[in-house]
């Protein structure tokens, strides 16, 4: 079977424990988990992790290789409680990151609440609303 990988990969001889964070794509929710570093390639990494990975949006915090940001883009169960995903790279800036929690920290709150701190011009009417 031919390779048709762009990068070739780098095994790492020993696993590397890495703090990843995710931002789903599906649903706004910040998953913080451990993964171990499996390869690297100059365009991405392959991870392995004892919980489910979704593809969202990578902040690796230690960063590899001068490189913190991507995006996950596959993922798949390998046993019972080992999963696999492979993250390509992408230039993410930590102001990116910040808002990024800072719109996850928002979606805890009730819909009229998030209306109200999203749009200052609304709190008026939301305050009314139990007046009507």
């Amino acid at each position: 079977m031919q390779n048709m990988r762009q990068f070739s990969r780098t095994t790492q001889s020993d696993t590397k424990a890495l703090s990843v964070c995710i931002f789903k794509f599906n649903k706004l929710e910040r998953m913080d988990l451990n993964a171990r570093l499996l390869d690297v390639s100059p365009a991405g990494l392959g991870i392995e992790a004892d919980s489910p990975l979704e593809p969202g949006i990578v902040w690796i915090k230690e960063g590899i290789e001068d490189r913190k940001g991507g995006v996950l883009i596959w993922s798949k169960k390998l046993s019972e409680h080992t999963y696999r995903g492979g993250i390509q790279f992408l230039s993410v800036s930590q102001d990116v990151f910040e808002n990024a929690q800072e719109a996850e920290r928002l979606a805890a709150y009730p819909e009229p609440l998030r209306k109200a701190l999203t749009h200052p011009g609304a709190v008026a009417s939301i305050l009314l609303e139990p007046v009507r």
